[in-house]
């Protein structure tokens, strides 16, 4: 089925205030009562912490201050909290972590390191149950028509929380869950609070410039901690990933022409992003930007004019990690040799063979409960020369499996292809640029993704772009006569 732009119909302004009248008005009773129970409840449990002890009063009373004043947060100031994801969740919670004072350094609570993105985390959460409670359409047609397989997974992850409880203490069971899966909540708050397409693109062109934040922390950490020394993390493999993002979205949005960026500034960014993640060494970031150059290919994104760009911007980039490379006196040629024994000889490299054997681990206590998983709380830990490591298996897919059990796994692929397979009808029908660029991006990182996701698990950063693909895809359709 093809849509022409002629089918695209904006709503008049006065339909738009009469719809949202109308929500309000049916959801009103429905705010009114579920905030009096809250109310009730918090003010029940003030009076009877009041009476018990005046220290505990005092702290629900911060407590209920504090929930309230990040879910508004969340709730009024989106960008606000796509950039604390971004500072909070990455830059400060990895890249920073050993340049800050001991006094604010992450904290432990038993096997639960504390996060400065957890508050606002929260704030998402509850922000969109007040867009659920407000019946919130977007969230209704993301959650039960366009990628209902989510809201599955979802499910599947809350019963295995919830069966772990009296196995495992609470605080590990929470930590566990939050560590491995908080940041596929951004996918349904980015669906609510970004609806329209100039909030979308808002926001896509704000990732693209957040990620080159990691461009400045790599370079002052690398003085400051590693002197420059190759193949150190600079950055993490997360901020890698996530500027190679950032390089795909201005890549698509140049090549399409939507985004007007001076060619200067666009070919140093591109530069600098390939040039730093060459030299990192991460072997599972190059995997992941050779699957996003064939997808490019695929979609016919690279023309022969921007193939030989991209051979020019790879050809100084090669230049420059040469000079790099020589001024530390470091051959580049064994450098690479090195690099490249975990695909050509696993045994003989160190990181990968011990990759290797965290997955034999997991295995092995996979197959005690295939179907259900281990659920959380107990934590991946494995016997090593007499000391017990607690680690993940750093490898998406078996850690998903080690937790929710193949159920689990097969509900994850199955969102992933419902994205695939939606994203593609889309990119079939005649929709303007700015929105086919945002569907492509979310299309080629999540394939690139997905690769990267075989030596690695979630970070704050991968879902936030596929985020504003999927609000595009499940939004489109409020403004047109035909499903799409």
């Amino acid at each position: 089925m093809t849509i022409q732009s002629r089918d695209i119909k904006r709503p008049s302004t006065f339909t738009l205030m009469s719809e949202h009248a109308n929500i309000a008005g049916n959801s009103g009773c429905g705010i009114a009562s579920t905030g009096g129970f809250f109310c009730a409840a918090a003010f029940s449990l003030l009076c009877i912490a009041a009476v018990i002890d005046v220290r505990l009063f005092l702290s629900l009373l911060f407590l209920i201050d504090a929930v309230c004043i990040l879910t508004l947060i969340a709730y009024r100031f989106p960008c606000l909290i796509i950039f604390l994801v971004f500072f909070l969740g990455q830059v400060l919670d990895q890249e920073a972590q050993q340049l800050l004072p001991e006094a604010l350094r992450q904290q432990v609570v038993g096997l639960l390191k504390l996060r400065y993105f957890d508050p606002i985390l929260l704030g998402m959460i509850l922000a969109i149950c007040l867009k659920a409670v407000e019946g919130s359409k977007s969230l209704y047609r993301f959650l039960f028509r366009d990628f209902f397989f989510w809201f599955f997974f979802v499910a599947w992850l809350v019963f295995a929380v919830a069966r772990s409880f009296g196995a495992y203490p609470v605080v590990n069971i929470l930590g566990e869950c939050r560590t491995y899966y908080q940041y596929l909540f951004f996918i349904p708050y980015i669906v609510v609070f970004f609806q329209t397409e100039d909030e979308q693109w808002r926001l896509f062109k704000m990732l693209i410039a957040l990620s080159s934040l990691f461009l400045f922390t790599g370079i002052v950490k690398g003085w400051m901690q590693f002197d420059f020394t190759i193949g150190f993390g600079w950055f993490s493999s997360y901020a890698n990933i996530a500027l190679q993002n950032g390089m795909i979205a201005l890549y698509l949005g140049i090549n399409n022409g939507v985004l007007k960026v001076s060619k200067r500034l666009a070919i140093l960014f591109f530069v600098a992003s390939l040039s730093m993640t060459i030299i990192m060494g991460g072997r599972s970031n190059w995997l992941a930007l050779a699957v996003a150059f064939l997808v490019l290919i695929s979609l016919k994104q690279l023309s022969i004019k921007y193939f030989v760009f991209s051979l020019a911007i790879i050809g100084v980039a090669s230049i420059v990690v040469l000079y790099v490379f020589q001024l530390k006196g470091i051959d580049i040629a064994l450098y690479f040799d090195d690099r490249m024994t975990a695909f050509l000889d696993f045994r003989n490299d160190g990181t990968a063979n011990w990759r290797y054997v965290l997955w034999l681990e997991s295995l092995e206590k996979i197959m005690e409960t295939p179907v259900v998983g281990q659920g959380f709380g107990r934590h991946f830990q494995f016997v090593s020369f007499d000391e017990v490591i607690t680690t993940s298996p750093h490898n998406l897919y078996i850690t998903m499996a080690y937790h929710l059990g193949t159920i689990g796994l097969m509900l994850y692929a199955a969102f992933v292809l419902q994205i695939f397979w939606r994203v593609r009808n889309i990119l079939r029908c005649s929709v303007d640029s700015k929105r086919r660029t945002m569907i492509m991006a979310a299309l080629v990182i999540l394939i690139s993704n997905s690769a990267y996701y075989v030596a690695f698990v979630f970070g704050a950063c991968e879902w936030l772009p596929i985020g504003v693909g999927i609000s595009v895809v499940s939004n489109m359709s409020y403004y047109s006569k035909n499903e799409l």
